[in-house]
């Protein structure tokens, strides 16, 4: 891949230089510049973790509620069925060649 000079204009960056090649004045703000960046980043990484573990805490509810859905499903078509079992031992219902329930009234 080759790159345009445009393209790297775009990207062009200062050249490093030694702190300790520049004055006391300069030394002590190159410092103090490097900790506060220290401190950001710090912030930044407790911020992404933070978001990750609310991320993966919805997820998880979200997850949670869809299992919960299909087994109160599940159970509601058991509950169906037992009820059908005795609607036709009352004689509520009767039974038809296919399989299908049919009432007797």
């Amino acid at each position: 891949m080759q790159i345009s000079k445009k393209n790297l204009k775009k990207y062009e960056m200062m050249d490093p230089v030694d702190i300790n090649e520049l004055s006391r004045v300069h030394q002590g703000i190159a410092r103090q510049l490097d900790k506060v960046n220290e401190v950001r980043v710090k912030e930044m990484f407790i911020r992404i973790y933070r978001g990750m573990k609310v991320c993966t805490f919805w997820v998880l509810v979200v997850f949670a509620i869809y299992f919960y859905g299909c087994y109160a499903l599940g159970q509601e078509t058991f509950l169906e069925e037992i009820d059908e079992e005795i609607a036709i031992e009352r004689g509520e219902l009767m039974v038809d060649d296919s399989g299908k329930t049919i009432p007797t009234n």
